[in-house]
């Protein structure tokens, strides 16, 4: 038990330090409507952030509102929604078994190994998901920058 514990949090540790931000506007001071740009940064283990027109943090309903007038980034923005639903499911449907699965081992019971698989097989599902949901969102400000 002590052995999965560590290797638990030793593969968190090393995904948490290893972890990315994508800037999609480099600060590109030619453009002269620079501050009309939208920033992304995140990856799939942290947080994401936008800023748009000098406000941080803003929400993905926020951002979305400024892309919809483009009907390319409309789709995009469509399809990264979607991704993001599908995996907050899968990732939460796989958390559940693993936790559950190893609550019962915690508790003495045995471990219910078809259920721990099922959980795994979910998670590693979701995360390809959820790179095309960063894809995707990444290339429907990458247009909108571009189009500034």
């Amino acid at each position: 038990m002590k052995l999965l514990f560590f290797i638990f949090f030793s593969i968190i540790i090393f995904n948490n330090s290893f972890a990315q931000s994508w800037g999609i506007n480099p600060e590109d001071t030619t453009k002269s409507s620079i501050k009309d740009t939208i920033k992304y940064e995140g990856s799939l283990w942290t947080v994401e952030k936008f800023s748009y027109k000098g406000k941080q943090n803003l929400k993905l309903s926020e951002v979305e509102s400024a892309l919809r007038f483009d009907k390319e980034n409309r789709r995009l923005v469509s399809n990264a929604r979607t991704a993001k639903t599908i995996t907050l499911m899968l990732g939460f449907g796989g958390g559940f078994c693993i936790g559950y699965s190893l609550g019962s081992a915690i508790a003495g019971k045995p471990v219910n190994l078809p259920l721990l698989g099922v959980g795994a097989g979910l998670i590693v599902v979701a995360i390809p998901i959820s790179m095309s949901y960063s894809k995707s969102l990444k290339k429907a400000i990458r247009n909108f920058n571009n189009s500034r």
